[in-house]
């Protein structure tokens, strides 16, 4: 178990350092550069792999693993999305409480039929988002 906190506390610190270091600047608020608060969370509204609509209300009930990534990641994506996978078998009847989920950053190719094809060959519990270029923002 200590080995599960370990490894998902680096790929959650790798992806958080990955995003800064990409994000490009029309997305970083003045607010966000002079306080260092995020500005994460609040209403939204995507589309799943089975073409339903997935809101922030969906994230309640479970622990949820959000990892922020694209179907046309060479490297870096499916290896973090085996190592959510793995985490998640290590746990065992505990998975249950993690809810997996993969939304993508570049939703103009990562349409709701590359997202299906693509989460299933991960987990069978990880959700694929995915949505108009405004909703990802």
């Amino acid at each position: 178990m200590k080995y599960l906190f370990i490894a998902m506390f680096a790929l959650i610190g790798s992806v958080f350092a990955a995003a800064m270091w990409l994000a490009p600047e029309h997305l970083q608020s003045n607010q966000t550069k002079n306080s260092g608060e995020a500005l994460i969370g609040g209403p939204f509204t995507l589309t799943d792999t089975k073409g339903k609509a997935f809101t922030e209300k969906d994230l309640l009930g479970k622990y949820n693993l959000i990892y922020f990534g694209f179907t046309y990641c060479p490297d870096i994506c499916p290896t973090s999305l085996l190592v959510i996978h793995n985490a998640l078998e290590m746990i065992g009847a505990q998975r249950a409480q993690v809810q997996p989920i993969f939304i993508s950053v570049d939703p103009e190719r990562d349409t709701q039929k590359v997202m299906k094809n693509y989460v299933k060959s991960f987990d069978d519990q990880l959700i694929g988002l995915t949505g108009t270029l405004k909703q990802v923002q």
